[in-house]
């Protein structure tokens, strides 16, 4: 799944197909949709045609947690050198 920021500057309602259905982004307004599948570049390019700006959302993930368990660290980060006196 991926996440995207929505700008509907149409005169038309914009739906996009996430998880259990579809979601409405409404003329006028702004929102985020998590769509089921990436959107292709032809599919961005045809909603920019009508006025809709849709930019893929940045992760929001701390990149300091490397195994996704919502704290720094992990069992998956990188480990210190160990240093050595010459």
């Amino acid at each position: 799944m991926t996440t995207y920021t929505v700008k509907n500057g149409s005169s038309l309602h914009k739906a996009f197909k996430v998880d259990g259905g579809h979601q409405i982004v409404r003329a006028g307004e702004d929102g985020e949709v998590t769509t089921t599948s990436p959107l292709t570049e032809e599919q961005i390019d045809a909603y920019a045609a009508d006025g809709v700006k849709v930019v893929e959302a940045k992760s929001k993930r701390d990149p300091l947690d490397h195994d996704a368990d919502g704290k720094k660290g992990g069992t998956a980060a990188p480990k210190a050198e160990a240093k050595t006196e010459a």
